[in-house]
């Protein structure tokens, strides 16, 4: 059967505003790819 697959390392995460950033980015390009709806912030604006 041969030798299993190796494993690779997990990156860690280690700057968490950066992180976030990163995700909330991809999450954005990811609902546009598939043309979804915006939603209202959760935190509206002030005036």
């Amino acid at each position: 059967m041969g030798d299993p697959p190796t494993r690779r390392p997990v990156r860690e995460l280690g700057n968490g505003p950066t992180d976030l950033a990163l995700l909330a980015s991809a999450l954005e390009r990811a609902a546009r790819s598939v043309n979804a709806e915006r939603l209202p912030p959760l935190i509206p604006f002030p005036t």
